[in-house]
């Protein structure tokens, strides 16, 4: 007691005047006085309406045209001692402390609640609603120096407007330069939020991490050495407005090798749920709501077949019309020596025949074995024998 703590300002110099009244309903960390209210134990704010009357348009700004001062609203912690604060209606708090940064975990899940209220609040209208983007794309980086770079630029190059996606770039604790490359080449992106972890945990984990830090409606996927076409995120978008009942997008793909030639095509498929026993018939190019991800637990940790997992789960609480394939061609999947499909192929065969065991148990289907071959095409297909 005595003190309250503000998570608020921008990602420049803390001297924007923050909402008080938002800053205590989403940034309160401890037990406030009762003369103000009492922070729950479920983490809401019981409020006394006669200590608090302040206007209720969120703790940033209030002026401001920067993607980054919405994005990290909440990194500066500011600590008020009670004695010091006269509560006015109407008052605004000046922020002029030094910046903290904390936990972006909790800093994110605090920014999405005050983002959700303003899009349910201003139907798509007004300043904070123009900045919400609609797809988050996400690129996790681990040892792709040789890459980075053109990935990037593959993003730059993206037709859509900037403010309608976002990018969300997570290093997995690479040991060469990919974080420098990185650091250079969102130097003049608008869009970008970039996290460089300690420790080195997989690509499912940073996936994972990367969706939690992100603040779009729908999540797409592109890997640190892989390529957009520049149409990619746009197509993605129409699609989703034409099928506003789906929630999971994939598009036709094609391969390039190391040095960006073209490799031998191969065909798209529309979607099946059979098939998708069978084979990986969802492209690298994913795109699915945070509902849906949310609901079948994000990505499996350790699980080296994380994409194919991640689409049967999928499949296995939606409609099949609720997956839509687009034949586009809006991706460009890179073999070479050190990707995972190329170098770890056995272990991501033991993966997959693990985790197609389990989706078929989910489904109450007994399997008496899994034999694995390959098909003209070059996918892997796996056929499986009932009991």
């Amino acid at each position: 007691p005595g003190h309250w703590s503000i998570f608020t300002g921008g990602l420049e110099e803390s001297d924007w005047n923050g909402d008080l009244y938002s800053s205590l309903e989403y940034g309160v960390r401890r037990e406030l006085s009762e003369e103000l209210g009492v922070l729950t134990d479920e983490g809401e704010i019981s409020f006394n309406p006669k200590e608090i009357k302040f206007i209720s348009e969120g703790a940033y700004p209030d002026k401001s045209e920067n993607y980054f001062d919405y994005q990290y609203t909440f990194y500066v912690k500011l600590d008020v001692p009670f004695d010091r604060l006269r509560l006015k209606e109407g008052q605004k708090l000046g922020l002029f402390s030094e910046r903290e940064i904390i936990d972006l975990k909790i800093a994110n899940s605090y920014r999405r609640i005050i983002l959700k209220h303003f899009r349910e609040k201003e139907k798509n209208k007004g300043i904070f609603v123009k900045f919400l983007p609609k797809i988050s794309l996400i690129i996790p980086t681990y040892n792709v120096e040789k890459y980075i770079s053109e990935t990037l630029q593959s993003v730059k190059n993206q037709t859509a407007d900037p403010n309608l996606f976002e990018v969300i770039i997570v290093d997995d604790c690479s040991t060469d330069n990919t974080p420098f490359i990185i650091e250079k080449e969102i130097k003049d992106m608008t869009n970008v939020i970039y996290k460089r972890k300690e420790v080195n945990e997989g690509t499912s984990v940073t996936r994972n991490e990367a969706i939690e830090l992100s603040n779009g409606e729908y999540i797409a996927l592109l890997d640190g050495d892989d390529l957009l076409e520049p149409i990619a995120v746009g197509s993605t978008l129409k699609l989703i407005k034409n099928h506003p009942d789906a929630a999971y997008f994939y598009s036709k793909y094609k391969r390039i090798d190391a040095k960006g030639n073209p490799l031998p095509d191969k065909p798209g498929y529309p979607f099946s749920k059979k098939n998708l026993y069978h084979f990986n018939l969802v492209s690298p190019f994913t795109c699915f709501s945070r509902e849906i991800h949310n609901k079948i637990g994000g990505f499996e940790k350790g699980n080296e077949a994380e994409d194919w997992d991640h689409a049967l789960k999928a499949s296995e609480v939606l409609r099949e019309d609720q997956v839509i394939y687009n034949p586009e061609v809006l991706y460009l999947y890179r073999i070479h020596d050190e990707s995972k499909s190329f170098a770890q192929v056995d272990q991501v065969r033991e993966s997959a025949v693990k985790m197609l065991l389990n989706a078929l148990n989910r489904i109450n289907l007994k399997v008496k074995d899994i034999s694995f071959r390959r098909t003209e095409e070059g996918h892997s297909y796996y056929d499986w024998e009932r009991k």
